[in-house]
């Protein structure tokens, strides 16, 4: 396999991002609620649909729907390295609780 720098794996993710961007392609948060009512989330790439709050994080977009936010608004979007994916949704008091 052929080796890149870390100067060129930075440009082409830079690039990417941009190619996303001009292809108004962010990501979609969408939510599930099991039984017992605990929420489990998913992203993925999507385009804005109509109806949709939008966030903007510096170019990256993040589409979700109006009953999915208004689920959601005690929660803070989150990312940790493992296998499952890594990004998660974590209550604030709960957030708020951990220790640092």
């Amino acid at each position: 396999m052929i080796n890149v720098s870390t100067r060129a794996a930075n440009k082409l993710r830079e690039e990417l991002v941009q190619k996303c961007r001009d292809a108004g392609i962010g990501f979609r948060i969408t939510i599930n609620n099991d039984e017992i009512g605990k929420i489990t989330s998913n992203m993925r790439f999507d385009r804005q649909r109509p109806g949709d709050i939008v966030v903007d994080l510096g170019g990256v977009k993040l589409f979700s729907d109006p009953n999915c936010v208004a689920q959601v608004k005690d929660y803070h979007l989150d990312y940790m390295n493992n296998p499952d994916g890594g990004f998660f949704l974590i209550k604030k008091a709960v957030e708020a609780s951990l220790p640092r």
